[in-house]
């Protein structure tokens, strides 16, 4: 059987990956420039946590306005 604690980290260890790979995405679709993706990867990839929540607070451009048809 396995033990509750080891399917706690793998858990957790999954929702890591995945937000790791998403934060990724959201950066290399984003409209910065080449060498600003390059430096906010190499962020993530250096302090991942920190730069992660960097991302969302700061980083990500502004999302351009929703323009709606009469």
């Amino acid at each position: 059987m396995s033990n509750p604690s080891h399917l706690l980290v793998l858990a957790l260890a999954a929702g890591l990956l995945v937000l790791f790979v998403r934060v990724l995405i959201s950066i290399l679709r984003s409209g910065l420039s080449t060498g600003m993706k390059v430096l906010w990867i190499l962020f993530v990839l250096w302090v991942p946590l920190i730069a992660w929540f960097a991302w969302y607070l700061i980083g990500r451009p502004a999302a351009p306005p929703v323009r709606s048809t009469p």
